[in-house]
């Protein structure tokens, strides 16, 4: 169980990953309102697409691929970075004398070393974690995301709004059906940091 004072420690640093979870989710249903705005305002008329070399077929063969890829991708990547080994490995690292604490201003630094005074061993560990943690999400959301740029380029280079659609709908889904869940992460890791 994570103390109170953990929680304290780390709800500024969960919000500001939330905000960053709300922006990739909505980026997604930005492009489709590009595109509908770009190809959806005609009634359904038929856009001619911009002309191309490249036969849009194969680049919408390849794109969906490279997309169904990002999907495995993106669960693989985030269950081997954020597995037992990965965060022991994490911990080790910020156990060294001369590691330094990434992604986190002086500031944040200076009120985390005045909130860590008051936390166990393992709960001071367990806070050099969140980077990782944090880095990991992003990293994953940016490849959910980037399922939905497929479909709208699509969409440009076909002239159909309805090429985005489905893409846009699985990268809203994968985002919003796993959003980052900072304290539940830690109490899992918790035995980690315990027993290091």
């Amino acid at each position: 169980m994570l103390s109170s004072e953990f929680r304290k420690l780390i709800r500024p640093l969960a919000i500001t990953l939330n905000i960053i979870w709300g922006a990739f989710l909505v980026a997604p249903i930005i492009y489709v309102g590009i595109a509908w705005f770009m190809f959806g305002m005609n009634d359904g008329a038929a856009t001619d697409p911009p002309v191309s070399d490249f036969d849009p077929m194969l680049i919408q063969t390849i794109l969906t691929v490279v997309a169904v890829v990002l999907v495995a991708a993106s669960f693989i990547y985030r269950r081997w970075a954020l597995s037992d080994e990965k965060v022991q490995d994490r911990m080790r690292s910020m156990a060294a004398p001369d590691a330094t604490v990434g992604g986190f201003s002086a500031q944040q630094l200076a009120a985390l070393k005045d909130g860590m005074e008051s936390l166990s061993p393992a709960e001071q560990r367990l806070a050099t974690v969140f980077p990782h943690y944090q880095q990991t999400t992003i990293i994953t959301l940016a490849m959910r995301e980037a399922i939905s740029i497929f479909g709208l380029v699509l969409t440009i280079l076909k002239g159909d709004f309805a090429t985005v659609v489905p893409f846009a709908v699985v990268s809203v889904a994968l985002m919003a059906g796993q959003p980052p869940r900072v304290a539940t992460f830690m109490e899992r890791v918790l035995r980690v940091a315990r027993s290091f």
